[in-house]
């Protein structure tokens, strides 16, 4: 979910794209099978078969134009920002600088906000950049994180034990997670956040594995903070 639009990924590789488009953001393509999208402001992406990126919509800071190559496994879009990742771990940024990505690699998985982003590390760590005005980008230390997830002005970190780290802005309590171990996906909008709980927990059960084929990564971008 973008702005004020929204795109869905359709099981035959397809596009849906519905909300606002004052700035061409619901032309999404209309050819091609792809695996993933990701929705800014105002903009588009989507990862194609191949590892291609393809972007549309809002260009003002360069943020719908398509980085060369067919090496990229995720996308993310902020604000007007666009992440991609690498088959190598690596992240490449392009559109709006809220400032630089690392530069390593070995990263897992890749999320943008309003104007922060983080990004997840092989070791479980996160990284954490961008404007910190909310204290989005004070990521947690140590390792054990699975996936990430950034809203407008705060970030989610979901631990290995099913558990859920927020911080960053609590306006609307945003950033107070809910208590429990028996988490496994997490999402994070403008002013809320979500999290999916195992079946098993809420008949009673202490157990908080997945069924198999459910994700755990989930990458939010919204609007920006005000």
């Amino acid at each position: 979910m973008g702005g004020l639009f929204s795109l869905a990924l359709k099981r035959d590789g397809s596009i849906v794209a519905w909300g606002l488009d004052e700035a061409g953001q619901l032309s999404s393509p209309n050819e091609g099978f792809y695996t993933a999208i990701a929705a800014g402001e105002s903009h588009g992406l989507a990862l194609e078969e191949d590892g291609s990126i393809v972007a549309w919509g809002w260009n003002d800071d360069g943020q719908a134009l398509s980085p060369k190559g067919n090496d990229y496994v995720a996308i993310a879009a902020g604000g007007n920002l666009s992440l991609a990742l690498k088959t190598d771990g690596r992240i490449v940024s392009w559109g709006h600088d809220y400032g630089r990505a690392p530069e390593e690699n070995g990263f897992t998985a890749i999320a943008t906000g309003g104007v922060h982003s983080l990004a997840l590390r092989e070791d479980g760590s996160v990284a954490a950049w961008g404007n910190n005005m909310r204290g989005q980008t004070e990521a947690p230390e140590g390792e054990g994180f699975v996936a990430i997830a950034a809203g407008a002005g705060h970030s989610l970190a979901l631990e290995k034990d099913g558990s859920i780290t927020s911080w960053g802005w609590n306006r609307a309590g945003q950033a107070t997670p809910p208590a429990g171990i028996a988490y496994f996906v997490i999402a994070a909008g403008g002013y809320q956040s979500f999290a999916i709980r195992s079946r098993n927990d809420l008949d009673g059960s202490t157990e908080s594995e997945p069924d198999e084929g459910e994700n755990s990564e989930h990458h939010g971008v919204e609007e920006h903070p005000r």
